[in-house]
């Protein structure tokens, strides 16, 4: 189980987001700490969530240092004058000798170790690259910190899709193993509510920003089966 997150009499709202694509999102390139820009359309995503989200009463915004990150931060802060603050514990998860690779390729070429990883990830082994436990500590370490610096405010977190996946799972009392289970597209963004030590994700992984055609958003799942 979890380790129970720490977080007293504290009430905030934080928008955590995922930063906008890039041309390594464009062709299924594991990036992990691999510092990679926004492509032009991960740019164009990024003013498209930073509008929706122009009248919201955001007071502070964090972001990892990796340039995708920060960009999204950037222009998700534009409307309200802010600059993000980079935190370190918000950096993606390191995969090691698999970044740069495709997930063609490393299901091709490393076909054991691969399933391992889509199903039961905790149990993976790749070189050079970082546990989940390990995440796990640092995202919940850094969102703690967020939340004691934001009392009684609202807050805008933009992450990677590893560090999200991590952090919803543990705000939901549920198992690193389930790591795969949540989708975290670009710009998606999840809402997070905290009471005390009680925590609720009112929303996960929305993407009305950008689309809001069910039969579409229907037909793409099925496509990436």
């Amino acid at each position: 189980m979890n380790k129970r997150i720490l977080v007293i009499c504290l009430e905030a709202v934080v928008i955590l987001v995922r930063h906008g694509g890039t041309a390594w999102n464009s062709t299924r390139r594991l990036q992990g700490r691999t510092d990679i820009p926004l492509s032009d359309s991960g740019v164009e995503e990024a003013k498209r969530l930073s509008s929706a989200l122009a009248s919201a009463p955001i007071s502070s915004v964090y972001c990892s240092p990796l340039a995708r990150s920060r960009q999204t931060a950037e222009i998700l802060a534009e409307p309200h004058i802010l600059t993000p603050k980079p935190m370190d514990d918000l950096v993606e998860v390191n995969f090691g000798t698999w970044e740069g690779k495709t997930t063609d390729y490393l299901r091709e070429n490393f076909p054991e170790d691969f399933q391992t990883w889509m199903t039961r990830p905790t149990s993976a082994r790749i070189p050079g690259s970082e546990e989940l436990k390990a995440v796990q500590k640092r995202v919940l370490r850094c969102f703690t910190e967020i939340v004691r610096e934001n009392d009684g405010k609202v807050a805008a977190m933009v992450g990677h899709g590893g560090v999200n996946r991590v952090l919803l799972l543990s705000l939901l009392g549920a198992e690193l193993q389930s790591f795969w289970r949540l989708r975290q597209d670009n710009v998606c963004v999840n809402l997070i509510e905290v009471s005390g030590d009680v925590y609720r994700v009112s929303l996960l992984n929305s993407v009305a920003h950008l689309e809001t055609n069910y039969v579409d958003l229907v037909n793409q799942a099925k496509s990436r089966l």
